[in-house]
C-alpha cells in the first residue's frame, strides 16, 4: 500500500511507465524459471535413464536389450511401433539353423545375433560360444528366446528365467547335452514337443509360467531326478510321467490338475511329491495307497485317507 500511495503525486505518463517496466521484469522472471524447470528436468531424464542402464540385479552386464550397444547387431529396418530389440529377430522363429557347434565353429550371422540376444553374457566369438556350457540370463527382460539358442549343442546348463517369454522354439531340442534347464517365471504358453528330445536332462523347472498342458514327450527324460510344474495352470500330467525311473522329486502345487495318472505308480524312486492346491478333490486308491508309502508328500486335507 505504501508503495502506491508514493505514486499517487506522479503524472499518467510515469504511472504507466512504471507498470510498463514491472511487467518487464514479470517476463523476465517467467522466462529465466522455464528455463531452469527445462534444465532441472533434463538432468532428471538423464539420471533416469543411467540409471535404467545401470539396473542389473546385482550382476553387471551390457546395456539393456532395448538399446543395444554391440556394432554386431545385425542391422534390420526399425518398426516405428516397436522399439529395436534384438531378442526379437526380424525373420521367422521357424528358421532352419545354418551353423551349429558340432565343428566348434559358428557362422558369424549366428554368432551375430547371439550377442545381440543375450544381455547378461559378454560378447563372444563363434569358437567361444561353442565352448560354452552353462548360460544363464535371468530376469533381463528378454521376450523370446530366439532360434539361435539350438546351436550352442555344448550346454549342460541353461537358465532363463523371471523374463517376458511367451514361448520356447523347436530348436531347443538340439541341446543332447543339456542336464539343467531353468524357465521359472516366465510367461511360457506352451511348451514344444522337442523338449523331449533332450536325453541327458536331469533338473527341469518350468514352474511360475502359463500352459496348460505338458507334450507326452517328456516321457523321454530318462534321467531326470527333479520336476518343477508348479504354480501354472496345468491341467494334467501325461501318462508318459511313469516311464521317468530315475524321477525322485516332483512338484506340481497351485497348479490345476484335475487327474493324476495312474502310471505314476511306476516310479519306484519317488522321495517327494508336491500336489496341493489342485483341482482334484480325491485320488484312486491305487494312488493313494503307492502315496502313502513316498517319504514326503504334501497333499490337500481328504484327498487321501492317510
Amino acid at each position: 500500500m505504501s508503495f502506491f500511495r508514493n505514486c499517487e503525486g506522479t503524472s499518467g505518463v510515469s504511472y504507466s511507465l512504471l507498470i510498463g517496466c514491472m511487467a518487464c521484469f514479470c517476463l523476465l522472471s517467467l522466462q529465466r524459471v522455464g528455463e531452469n524447470l527445462v534444465r532441472l528436468f533434463d538432468k532428471g531424464a538423464h539420471v533416469l535413464q543411467q540409471a535404467q542402464s545401470h539396473s542389473s540385479g546385482g550382476a553387471e552386464r551390457p546395456s539393456d536389450p532395448s538399446t543395444p550397444s554391440t556394432p554386431s547387431t545385425p542391422s534390420t529396418p526399425s518398426d516405428p511401433s516397436t522399439p529395436s530389440d534384438p531378442s526379437v529377430p526380424s525373420d521367422s522363429d521357424d528358421v532352419v539353423l545354418s551353423d551349429d557347434c558340432a565343428d566348434g565353429q559358428l557362422d558369424q550371422e549366428v554368432v551375430d545375433r547371439l550377442n545381440a540376444w543375450t544381455v547378461a553374457t559378454p560378447d563372444k566369438t563363434g569358437d567361444q560360444w561353442c565352448r560354452t556350457t552353462h548360460l544363464y540370463e535371468v530376469n533381463v527382460g528378454l521376450t523370446k528366446i530366439i532360434p539361435e539358442i539350438g546351436a550352442l549343442t555344448n550346454l549342460t546348463f541353461l537358465s532363463i528365467g523371471d523374463n517376458p517369454l511367451t514361448g520356447v522354439p523347436a530348436t531347443i531340442g538340439n541341446l543332447k547335452k543339456l542336464e539343467t534347464l531353468q524357465l521359472f517365471r516366465d510367461q511360457l504358453e506352451s511348451v514344444p514337443a522337442e523338449i523331449g528330445d533332450l536325453p541327458k536332462l536331469r533338473y527341469v523347472y518350468l514352474n511360475g509360467n502359463e500352459f496348460r498342458s505338458l507334450p507326452d514327450e517328456i516321457g523321454n527324460w530318462s534321467q531326470a531326478v527333479m520336476l518343477n510344474f508348479s504354480d501354472t495352470p496345468l491341467e494334467r500330467l501325461p501318462e508318459t510321467i511313469g516311464n521317468l525311473q530315475n524321477l525322485t522329486t516332483l512338484y506340481v502345487s497351485r497348479a490345476s490338475l484335475v487327474v493324476v495318472p495312474s502310471s505314476l505308480t511306476k516310479l519306484k524312486n519317488l522321495s517327494t511329491v508336491y500336489f496341493d492346491w489342485n483341482l482334484f478333490v480325491s485320488l484312486p486308491e491305487e494312488l493313494c495307497s503307492f502315496l502313502a508309502d513316498v517319504p514326503d508328500v504334501i497333499l490337500d486335507e481328504g484327498v487321501c485317507a492317510f
